[in-house]
């Protein structure tokens, strides 16, 4: 899940449509202060080579 507060949306991920993919790639628009969840080990090696990581959860 993500919630942003830089750009006011909300992000809920559902089985078998990509959301994983898609969750990843919207992290990299996320600020400091947004709410960014942890996802699976293997996935959160991709988000990290972007430079973001799970915050405020």
């Amino acid at each position: 899940m993500i919630i942003s507060h830089k750009y006011k949306f909300i992000f809920l991920k559902t089985k078998k449509t990509a959301g994983t993919s898609i969750e990843i790639s919207l992290s990299r628009y996320c600020g400091d202060k947004d709410i960014i969840t942890p996802i699976m080990f293997e996935d959160e090696k991709i988000r990290a080579d972007l430079g973001k990581y799970p915050q405020n959860y």
